[in-house]
């Protein structure tokens, strides 16, 4: 199975947690597979991860990198998606993502995470990511 990343929804990474950009098309996704290795790869994964904002909202989505520099969730429908390398789209989203979760007044940053990768891996892992 490869995928756009445009494509990539929850229902995807419930089956396959891990997913590596592919080495015959750059353009696509592919899950993680056994022969990749046990260990976290290079900052190209998407990880399957789940959130907690600021107020204590569960969000479920994805991290990219090691540390993370790209954060992506779905809410309903909608993905949203955080990148440190493109601060001035920022406060856009985040009002955005304010009126979905229905409340425009809500802190969602600095937003906890942690990756559900397991079995896959030794170990997930966990931070905060605050764009």
């Amino acid at each position: 199975m490869k995928l756009r990343s445009s494509e990539l929804r929850w229902n995807h990474l419930e089956q396959h947690p891990l997913w590596l950009w592919d080495e015959e098309n750059e353009s696509l996704l592919r899950p993680w597979e056994p022969r990749d290795g046990r260990d976290l790869p290079s900052v190209a994964a998407i990880m399957r991860a789940e959130f907690e904002t600021a107020e204590g909202t569960l969000l479920k989505g994805t991290v990219s990198g090691i540390p993370p520099f790209v954060i992506s969730f779905w809410v309903e429908d909608t993905e949203f998606i955080f990148n440190r390398n493109l601060p001035k789209f920022v406060p856009e989203d985040l009002e955005r993502l304010k009126v979905k979760l229905g409340d425009v007044a809500a802190r969602v940053f600095p937003i906890r995470f942690v990756t559900r990768l397991k079995p896959l891996v030794e170990d997930d892992f966990s931070g905060v990511f605050d764009p």
